[in-house]
């Protein structure tokens, strides 16, 4: 059972995020858009790279991706701590803590399934599914406090991660085992044009009201 002590902390928690969804989508419309460009191009170059005798291999798939990964987080973080300053707050406040806590857990799954397919059995199309259906996972998970924006991004996530399933079974199975290309056509147009879309819509919407962008608590 959770103590009254966490519970009045997490609730806290929420309703400070509750009240700066405005700011998330500040935040996460530049490091969409910073993310969807640098997967874009990775996607490309691994692509183009897959078609030449330049052997790639599941190793050369999950590194180029991880380094994205954190170059694209590194990226999120800078923002959020040149926010954190200017509001003179603390960088792992209560909300930061919380929104880890609940993205966490997919994530981790996610990353390790996927890197064993990539590199034990030799699956990176695969372990590109896997990645953007538990990305889609831990979007979702923060819907109780990020903006509604973020759940839809999901959404997307987990219903490309779906329909990309059926391509790689015929692909893989009745054409060819062409395992790179696909994993970058995949991520290029999840993590890619998804990011994309959404960083596009979130950096020229409109401000959004707060009964539109939160859930109350």
């Amino acid at each position: 059972m959770i103590d009254q002590q966490t519970a009045a902390r997490d609730l806290h928690a929420i309703r400070s995020l509750l009240e700066r969804a405005t700011l998330y989508r500040t935040i996460s419309g530049p490091t969409a858009l910073f993310g969807a460009v640098l997967s874009l191009l990775t996607a490309l170059a691994l692509g183009a790279l897959s078609l030449t005798s330049a052997p790639i291999g599941g190793f050369g798939f999950v590194l180029l991706w991880i380094v994205v990964l954190v170059v694209t987080t590194t990226f999120n973080f800078a923002l959020i701590h040149r926010d954190s300053v200017r509001r003179d707050e603390s960088f792992l406040s209560s909300g930061m803590r919380l929104a880890l806590r609940t993205i966490a857990p997919p994530m981790f799954v996610g990353g390790i399934i996927g890197i064993t397919l990539a590199l034990r059995f030799d699956q990176s199309a695969f372990a590109a599914i896997v990645w953007i259906l538990c990305y889609g996972l831990a979007l979702c998970a923060t819907a109780g406090f990020a903006p509604k924006s973020i759940k839809l991004l999901g959404a997307a996530f987990i219903a490309s991660g779906a329909g990309l399933l059926p391509i790689w079974y015929v692909v893989d199975t009745f054409i060819a085992p062409a395992s790179i290309f696909l994993g970058a056509a995949f991520m290029g147009s999840t993590f890619g044009l998804l990011h994309l879309i959404y960083g596009i819509c979130v950096v020229f919407a409109k401000e959004p009201s707060p009964d539109h962008e939160s859930v109350p608590v």
